[in-house]
């Protein structure tokens, strides 16, 4: 085990948040299943599965397969899911506190702000899908693609580029409703290490690319796959437009689906 990992798994403050997430969420280990619960895993029907296919959301589409041909029931499924989802809503709560730490220099301030970033209202409805794992990877995936950004724009190293845009890829093949958080955080980072207004639209621009290149892919898979939910057609203006805007949302409403006010909180707690 490498000297990070160990340094991770000794921190107080993880088993903290863990605590945190299972106050939140530990009710929804119960049995009682939704009926899209027992669509996926109570028969062998899989044409419900093909909807994560042809949205693009291939992840979800390969691990929910793999838990159908595993033969498992339905009850070890979902505790299985269940536990896959603490973990990574654990684990993006602490890297996003990690990096704040770095802006806000109340300690408790900083794990608040990463809290209530990572569990809101939004989240909490991710956890009444079956797929809740899944969709909390999406964010832990958007956490760590914003982590990697803020060090690449601090240290100018070229494979925190590469990470970012790569985890972008993990989010947006998970569950492309969480994909603004990305947006939302990075813009502080943009701010605080664009000493100069050209600097300040060069880390607009690579922050662009991180964003559009992982979306653009996900999109044309999509339309390839031939999914219904995409209603854009091959206008080329129209399909940007499609793209774009839920990070031009998440920058001009503040964080967009997290809670109200938490962008003014973070500012405050940076200076």
């Amino acid at each position: 085990m490498s000297k990070s990992i160990k340094k991770i798994l000794s921190d107080k403050q993880l088993y903290i948040f863990l605590l945190i997430v299972l106050i939140f969420f530990g009710t929804f280990l119960r049995t009682s299943f939704s009926v899209d619960t027992y669509q996926l895993f109570g028969s062998d029907n899989m044409s419900y599965m093909s909807i994560y296919k042809e949205d693009s959301r291939l992840i979800h589409y390969f691990s929910l397969t793999l838990f159908n041909n595993l033969n498992l029931n339905v009850n070890t499924i979902h505790t299985i899911i269940f536990l896959f989802a603490v973990i990574f809503t654990t684990f993006a709560i602490y890297f996003l506190n990690t990096t704040l730490n770095k802006y806000i220099k109340n300690k408790f301030l900083s794990a608040l702000i990463s809290t209530v970033i990572v569990i809101n209202p939004f989240s909490i409805e991710l956890w009444l899908f079956t797929e809740m794992a899944i969709m909390e990877l999406s964010i832990l995936s958007c956490v760590l693609a914003f982590k990697h950004f803020d060090t690449f724009l601090e240290k100018k190293e070229k494979k925190n580029f590469v990470f970012t845009i790569l985890f972008m890829f993990l989010a947006l093949f998970s569950y492309q409703g969480t994909i603004a958080i990305f947006v939302a955080l990075s813009a502080i980072s943009i701010i605080k290490y664009s000493d100069k207004f050209t600097n300040f639209i060069k880390n607009n621009i690579l922050l662009g690319i991180c964003y559009s290149i992982p979306t653009l892919s996900n999109f044309l898979i999509a339309k390839i796959m031939g999914t219904s939910r995409l209603n854009v057609g091959s206008n080329i203006i129209e399909t940007l437009n499609y793209i774009t805007k839920p990070a031009l949302e998440a920058l001009l409403n503040a964080f967009w689906i997290l809670p109200a006010g938490i962008f003014v909180l973070y500012v405050v707690g940076s200076l």
